[in-house]
């Protein structure tokens, strides 16, 4: 079985790499600018369905596909990859001392079976130093995340707590893709 990561994300590559899943990435385009919602639950979802619908183009030669979207929820409010630096700056100083949800929507397709999960990861921030988030907006490292959330790195010393399944708040739903390989596996050998 061959799988394919449709995202051009480094974290969610890095995720697969992480758990020794082996994978080619290719990049899926799907129109988000198309979807018209502000509730955050309900774009993510309708953003991992668009792009799961193109990567059915890809299913072929017993291929799976994996896709995902995330975006970031403070108060219900919906933060998606910033536009430039003053809208980046706005979605920090939003989190700054609050609690963030990183909402993902991860999904599988093969030729035997279709997945599709969404899930909230939270983080209650502590207040971010000043000089940390000059540095952190002139890096340009926000450009790449969704909400310019990187728990990663930038985000990482200012959570005073999280929910489990951190890879939800990375991007990728891994421990539930990990069981669905599973049972892919499972069917595939029947």
């Amino acid at each position: 079985m061959e799988l394919i990561l449709g995202s051009q994300s480094s974290a969610r590559a890095n995720l697969l790499k992480e758990h020794g899943i082996e994978f080619e990435q290719k990049a899926l385009y799907f129109d988000e600018e198309s979807l018209k919602t502000t509730d955050p639950r309900e774009f993510v979802y309708l953003a991992c369905k668009g792009k799961l619908e193109k990567a059915k183009e890809l299913l072929a030669n017993n291929r799976t596909i994996v896709v995902a979207d995330s975006v970031v929820s403070v108060g219900n409010r919906m933060q998606r990859k910033a536009k430039n630096r003053q809208e980046a700056f706005e979605f920090l100083k939003r989190q700054n001392g609050h609690e963030i949800e990183v909402l993902t929507c991860s999904a599988l397709i093969s030729p035997a079976l279709e997945w599709l999960d969404l899930s909230v990861f939270r983080a209650r921030l502590k207040a971010f130093d000043p000089s940390e988030m000059e540095k952190y907006l002139e890096s340009g490292l926000w450009q790449e995340s969704a909400g310019c959330v990187r728990l990663e790195d930038f985000h990482k010393p200012y959570i005073k707590s999280l929910s489990e399944n951190l890879s939800v708040g990375l991007g990728l739903n891994v421990e539930g893709l990990l069981g669905v390989l599973k049972l892919g596996a499972k069917l595939s050998s029947l």
